[in-house]
């Protein structure tokens, strides 16, 4: 498993999966799920779909941090 933030649920993203659940990407961004749909719909993240789970990829969270 990979490490979390204590209590909050946010991820190392160092040492994260390749893959956030919405729920781990709200809490490493400290945002509501809204605002991650959002930023998904607006391009600012990228979404994998599989059947209807949507995971978030790391590498896209970490480019917005990183703004």
């Amino acid at each position: 498993m990979f490490d979390t933030n204590g209590d909050t649920g946010a991820v190392d993203l160092e040492h994260a999966p390749a893959l956030l659940t919405v729920k781990q990407t709200c809490a490493t961004l400290n945002v509501s799920r809204n605002t991650v749909y959002n930023m998904i719909g607006s391009g600012k993240l990228e979404r994998v779909k599989f059947g209807r789970a949507a995971r978030i990829r790391t590498d896209s969270v970490a480019r917005l941090l990183a703004q």
